[in-house]
């Protein structure tokens, strides 16, 4: 019970220094959260809340590193506090967070119709993905 109480107290700890920092962002920052997570801005209010048992789940870290623009010492204690919460090692942080894969980011227009932007964004990530895997295929064969 102690280890439970103990993860609990970590994971408030976490969930402090993060609503913390995003209170100091500009207006807005839990509704582009909620758009980069595909959730709502209710969701992004529990995470928030260090009383509230909703965690942030690991596969929203890389979107939340990105969208609140952390300085190189926020993101490291901000990953400390997560990683000892969730009982994270260092390697699975740098995957979980993306660290060590390159990224690019492209502009898009807000379109009016939700259904459009939704769909322009999926095809996008799908050509993407589709393209890095042959990448990836080239280069094991040495290509």
């Amino acid at each position: 019970m102690a280890d439970s109480q103990g993860n609990a107290d970590l994971k408030r700890i976490y969930k402090a220094w993060l609503r913390e920092h995003v209170d100091r962002q500009p207006r807005g920052l839990h509704a582009r959260l909620a758009k980069r997570f595909g959730t709502n801005k209710s969701f992004i209010s529990q995470v928030l809340n260090p009383e509230s048992p909703t965690s942030l789940p690991p596969r929203h870290l890389p979107a939340l590193l990105e969208t609140c623009e952390f300085t190189h010492d926020e993101r490291d204690k901000f990953l400390s506090l997560y990683s000892r919460a969730h009982g994270l090692g260092p390697s699975e942080v740098a995957t979980l967070s993306g660290s060590g894969n390159n990224r690019i980011e492209i502009a898009l227009p807000d379109f009016r119709d939700a259904a459009i932007q939704n769909h322009v964004e999926k095809s996008i990530r799908s050509n993407a993905e589709s393209i890095i895997a042959l990448a990836r295929l080239a280069d094991r064969a040495g290509n």
